[in-house]
């Protein structure tokens, strides 16, 4: 009883649309109509700002860890951390506030994977990801294929197969979320987030300076 207990708060933790209230007390606007019309950090930036976007990342991310780690102190117990904070990915992704609309969950699931598995994590966004996206010229694409591949990556670094379980579950959530922009990719639609693109540039600039 008490775990159904932790999942049903961490899901309505989880529902919190930070993006959205950030975005409404910053610009007055509602991000679910206006540019990726995603409920997330980066659809923030675009249509608010740099400041209003960093801050909705800061508690998207926020939200995962905070309920891990408190769900770790109250039972102490990994496996049931962990499902904790994949109903938080879950409330972030299909909020019971926006009419279950939502993000993609992925700042929500790093801040769940930086109190479990950091190193992971990195691995994944330095190199995983920055990878995939010279490949695959995606923001989603990359970001989906990242995740797929992403519990390969937790059972060679911290052979633990609740994470591992965990890894996967987080895949499939996202894949779920990504499946429309993965439809009109393989339509030949390509996109990357404007930061992203600058950053891609740099570093295909400095490659062919070499």
């Amino acid at each position: 009883m008490l775990n159904l207990v932790i999942f049903l708060i961490s899901y309505i933790i989880g529902s919190i649309p930070f993006s959205y209230i950030i975005a409404k007390l910053f610009k007055g606007k509602d991000i679910r109509k206006l540019g990726t019309k995603n409920v997330g950090a980066m659809n923030v930036i675009s249509v608010a700002g740099l400041v209003p976007g960093l801050i909705a990342l800061f508690f998207d991310i926020l939200k995962g860890a905070l309920t891990v780690y408190l769900t770790k102190k109250i039972t102490g117990n990994l496996s049931v951390s962990l499902f904790a904070g994949l109903f938080t990915v879950i409330g972030h992704n299909w909020s019971i506030f926006l009419k279950f609309k939502g993000g993609k969950g992925i700042a929500t699931a790093i801040g769940v994977l930086l109190l479990t598995s950091p190193l992971s994590v990195l691995i994944l966004y330095l190199i995983i990801i920055p990878i995939i996206i010279l490949i695959t010229n995606d923001s989603f694409m990359s970001a989906s294929i990242g995740f797929l591949i992403f519990p390969l990556i937790l059972w060679f670094l911290e052979k633990n197969i609740w994470l591992v379980i965990f890894g996967i579950l987080i895949a499939v959530v996202i894949i779920i979320r990504h499946l429309e922009e993965l439809k009109t990719y393989f339509s030949g639609r390509r996109e990357l987030h404007p930061i992203v693109q600058k950053m891609r540039d740099f570093v295909l600039r400095r490659n062919s300076e070499k």
